[in-house]
């Protein structure tokens, strides 16, 4: 699983715990998908740190709903 794939599912376990929280929770498993969101965020942003291709960079930006315009720092460049 790549880094935005990652991003989206700990997106999507948040917004199941939302669901559930907004549902009265009935069996108690909002927090359970909460952390599972948790782990999928973690793991986000240890691959976002280490990204260094230029295709990482444009899925990275595409998942936060951002085009790059093709004028940003050299990959790999320290900013």
């Amino acid at each position: 699983m790549t880094g935005p794939e990652h991003f989206r599912e700990a997106e999507t376990a948040a917004q199941h715990a939302e669901g559930l929280v907004n549902a009265g929770d009935p069996e108690g498993l909002a927090s359970v998908w909460a952390a599972i969101g948790q782990v999928h965020a973690a793991l986000a942003l240890a691959a976002a740190n280490a990204v260094r291709r230029p295709a990482d960079e444009r899925a990275w930006a595409d998942v936060a709903g951002t085009k790059l315009s093709g004028g940003g720092p050299e990959p790999g460049a320290r900013h």
